[in-house]
């Protein structure tokens, strides 16, 4: 009889490992962000400014601040200008189609502008 029971909660267990790990890995599928993978494109609205600062990528350079963090990329039809906060949509995009990896110190993706929401100055 024990044996019996022993092979029962082994199975149980057994079977909340499996329910417990197919979980976990419907929930990080799920909490992909849109348009992770670099073969779509996706149209992301963000708050860029209100001015450009030092950082350092490849080497030295100036980042625009996008939704509060350092942007090392261009957004291609987008003209910044110092002492405004922007709204925009622009697109993310797959800048290497046919590589299967980007260039090393390269990113995966391009960004072109979509529209301008809206631009007001900076207090």
């Amino acid at each position: 009889m024990t044996a019996i029971l022993d092979f029962l909660l082994a199975q149980r267990q057994g079977r909340w490992v499996a329910t417990t790990l197919v979980t976990m890995l419907a929930a990080a599928c799920i909490s992909m962000e849109p348009g992770s993978s670099p073969e779509e494109s996706v149209v992301l609205e963000v708050t860029v400014g209100p001015a450009l600062v030092e950082c350092v990528g490849v080497g030295p350079m100036q980042c625009l601040i996008v939704d509060g963090e350092f942007f090392y990329d261009s957004i291609e039809g987008f003209e910044y200008e110092e002492g405004y906060v922007y709204r925009i949509r622009m697109e993310r995009y797959d800048a290497w189609p046919d590589l299967e990896e980007p260039p090393q110190d390269a990113s995966a993706y391009g960004y072109r502008l979509v529209e301008v929401v809206s631009q007001t100055p900076a207090e």
